[in-house]
């Protein structure tokens, strides 16, 4: 299955991602990758029909600055104190490369391999370069291929289950059942 095209599919036919990859254009600088929700839950409504409703767009940027925001932005922080910007109709979180920071992994930080490696949960592990238009995340395609959520990073699940207070387990079932997907500890 090429994800890529579908991914491609779902964001040239989505008016929100392009106002937001607009808003994000104009305050950064360097490569733009989408992330989150809006790519791997996009898969799973384009797959198997699990409905979707994603009106938050996450991106990561090589270098962000906020001080171009259109009118009717609001600017906020999320939990990690990166800047979150908030329209009427969507919300967007940026981040820097430069600012995720995981445990020690094999990747370099500051690359988008690094993010990969340290995303929680399996499904999460995929970025779309808007400008290549290209998505890469091999766990994260397989997860989608698989239909099953595994955690994809152990301290990083460790620290979101501490963040949330919740367990593990929870975690990950809630988020496959949110995708209509499995799950496996």
């Amino acid at each position: 299955m090429n994800y890529e095209d579908l991914v491609r599919n779902i964001v040239e036919q989505n008016q929100g991602y392009h106002q937001a990859l607009d808003i994000v254009r104009n305050n950064s600088s360097g490569r733009i990758w989408l992330i989150g929700g809006f790519i791997y839950r996009g898969l799973a409504r384009e797959l198997y029909g699990t409905p979707f409703c994603v009106k938050d767009y996450d991106f990561i940027v090589d270098e962000e600055r906020t001080h171009n925001l259109p009118e009717g932005i609001t600017l906020e922080r999320n939990s990690f104190g990166n800047p979150k910007l908030i329209a009427p109709e969507f919300k967007i979180d940026m981040v820097a490369l430069s600012k995720i920071k995981f445990p020690p992994l094999p990747e370099t930080p500051n690359s988008i391999e690094y993010f990969l490696q340290g995303n929680p949960f399996t499904v999460q592990a995929l970025a779309y370069d808007v400008d290549a238009r290209n998505l890469i995340g091999e766990v994260g395609q397989q997860a989608i291929a698989e239909r099953m959520v595994r955690v994809n990073c152990w301290p990083e699940a460790q620290s979101l289950s501490i963040l949330r207070k919740k367990s593990i387990e929870e975690l990950l079932r809630t988020l496959a059942e949110s995708l209509n997907f499995g799950y496996q500890l």
